[in-house]
């Protein structure tokens, strides 16, 4: 698999704006799901800057985990995603990702343990402020669709906010 994805890099590189910068890195933190969970989550954005006549191509990868009472709900994320920078307003980009979510979710109760695990489908936004061509900031919604029946959450639907810093090199 590193293989693979290592592969593709590569090839991709030959598309990239060779002007510019080249690498997109960008370090995350979510928040969520329940209202007053804090920071639950972490994820990192790894791609290439100036590839296609976007801003950056990029995979976003990384995991949430909350605990409430008897529940313990776990879920990684793997996303393919795309910055693309306003046509007037060069500060101002916009990302949106694409990928799966893969769920694992435990309930416990005083001698017994239950477990539920599934695969659905997870997608992200966000509005980027770029202070300079290398540096920028973003600030999102993640938003994972799974099968009700697969979780202990009370919707198939949940959301979490997220914030990162992105360094282009």
């Amino acid at each position: 698999m590193r293989a693979l994805l290592l592969l593709c890099f590569v090839s991709l590189s030959c598309f990239a704006n060779q002007d510019s910068k080249f690498l997109h890195l960008s370090p995350e933190i979510k928040a969520g799901p329940q209202y007053g969970t804090g920071i639950t989550g972490w994820g990192m954005q790894l791609g290439l800057a100036d590839v296609y006549q976007t801003n950056s191509l990029y995979f976003n990868g990384g995991q949430v985990k909350y605990e409430f009472l008897t529940d313990t709900d776990k879920w990684k994320f793997y996303r393919l995603g795309v910055e693309h920078r306003l046509v007037k307003e060069e500060v101002i980009s916009f990302q949106f990702e694409l990928g799966v979510i893969d769920y694992e979710g435990e309930r416990r109760f005083f001698t017994r343990k239950e477990t539920r695990e599934g695969v659905g489908f997870s997608s992200a936004g966000a509005v980027v402020f770029n202070f300079t061509p290398s540096l920028g900031v973003r600030f999102g919604l993640d938003v994972n669709v799974l099968d009700k029946d697969k979780t202990y959450q009370t919707s198939s639907t949940f959301i979490n906010v997220n914030s990162g810093v992105i360094f282009r090199f």
